[in-house]
């Protein structure tokens, strides 16, 4: 979408706000292989297309991080999903996840625990996913293919469809992003969230 638009914004299309550049994942790579995809682009998610170009389904960060929350590790049970996490041992044994960041950076950030009577911050959700800084280590990804993985039957609109129809569809399906597709079914955008909010700041302001 360019930086500004004399268009209202309610006249305003899904193939007009959409991303431009759409990287489309193999539907035979592995989920290493499509993390690291996402990862180079800055992608927070992307759809999964098969040998035809047609979309089959979408990859996430979110999907990334629960796969690795599904694999028993020593420990903690799961892998975290963050780098700023540290598995500690409390005195009577009891095994914790410690919070790195200052207290009050995470939601998910617990007081009242203290190891050698050191105050510390536990994390009470290590395998969720809340921000860009949560990250996974690309090596302790399993190694099948992404289509175990992605979401199938992502949510898809056409080129023309309306932005009021386009953030129906996201509300009511509760999900941050659309597949723009054409009559093929092959992927030509995404439309986020953050697109519909890029797309009312820079539109025309309705009389």
């Amino acid at each position: 979408m360019p930086p500004t638009t004399e268009k209202p914004l309610y006249e305003l299309t899904a193939g007009e706000i959409a991303s431009e550049k759409v990287l489309s994942i193999p539907l035979t790579a592995s989920l290493q292989d499509a993390a690291k995809l996402l990862a180079e682009g800055r992608h927070s998610g992307a759809p999964v297309a098969d040998t035809t170009g047609r979309l089959v389904g979408v990859i996430s960060v979110s999907d990334i991080v629960r796969s690795v929350a599904r694999q028993p590790t020593a420990g903690v049970g799961t892998i975290r999903s963050c780098d700023y996490q540290e598995s500690k041992r409390l005195p009577r044994g009891e095994e914790i996840v410690v919070c790195k960041l200052d207290a009050g950076r995470c939601p998910f950030q617990r007081g009242g625990a203290t190891l050698a009577g050191v105050p510390v911050t536990a994390c009470i959700a290590p395998t969720e996913i809340v921000n860009d800084w949560h990250t996974v280590e690309l090596n302790t990804l399993p190694p099948e293919d992404v289509r175990h993985y992605m979401t199938a039957d992502p949510v898809t609109v056409a080129a023309d469809t309306p932005i009021r129809v386009l953030a129906r569809e996201m509300i009511d399906a509760m999900v941050h992003r659309v597949i723009v597709v054409d009559r093929q079914f092959h992927p030509l955008g995404i439309v986020s969230s953050l697109d519909l909010v890029a797309a009312l700041a820079r539109s025309k302001v309705q009389p």
